[in-house]
C-alpha cells in the first residue's frame, strides 16, 4: 500500500496542478474576451452620423473616436483582472504595441469595414510541462463599421 502511494501520489498531484493551471488560463482567457467584447460594444455605440465617412479624414476621425470609446471602457475592466494581466499590461497605452502583452485596436488587414480588438498576455509563471501548451492567453472581438 505504501508503494502504491509513493508511485501514484506524484501523478495525482501533477494532474491536480495541471487542472488548476488550465482552469486559471481558461478563466483569464474568458475574462480577456469579455473585456474585448465590452470595448467592441462601446466602439459600436459611437454615432456614425456625426462623421463624413465618404472621405479618408472622416473615416480616420471615426476610427479614432471608436478607439477612444473602447479604451475608456476597457481600462477599468482590465484593472480588475488578475495580477498577471494587470502586471503585464501596466503602463501600456490603449492601444499598445503589437505582439505579446499588448492591446491592439486596428482595422482589419483585408480592407473589410471591421475593427479588431485583441488583447494578448504572456503569463508570468508557467509550469514546465504546461508551458508548451499555453504560451500566451488572448481575447479578441470585432466590430463592423
Amino acid at each position: 500500500m505504501a508503494i502504491e502511494f509513493v508511485l501514484l501520489f506524484p501523478v495525482f498531484i501533477l494532474v491536480m496542478l495541471g487542472a488548476l493551471y488550465f482552469a486559471f488560463a481558461f478563466n483569464t482567457q474568458r475574462s480577456l474576451v469579455f473585456v474585448a467584447q465590452s470595448g467592441a460594444d462601446a466602439a459600436l455605440r459611437v454615432d456614425r452620423s456625426q462623421f463624413d465617412l465618404s472621405g479618408e479624414a472622416g473615416r480616420s476621425a471615426y476610427l479614432t473616436r471608436m478607439r477612444d470609446e473602447a479604451c475608456d471602457v476597457m481600462r477599468p475592466l482590465l484593472a480588475r483582472q488578475s495580477r498577471t494581466v494587470v502586471g503585464s499590461l501596466e503602463g501600456m497605452d490603449c492601444p499598445g504595441s503589437e505582439g505579446v502583452n499588448s492591446i491592439s485596436i486596428e482595422p482589419a488587414d483585408d480592407g473589410a469595414p471591421v475593427i479588431l480588438i485583441a488583447i494578448e498576455v504572456e503569463p508570468a509563471w508557467r509550469p514546465p510541462l504546461v508551458s508548451q501548451f499555453i504560451t500566451t492567453i488572448s481575447g479578441s472581438a470585432s466590430v463592423p463599421f
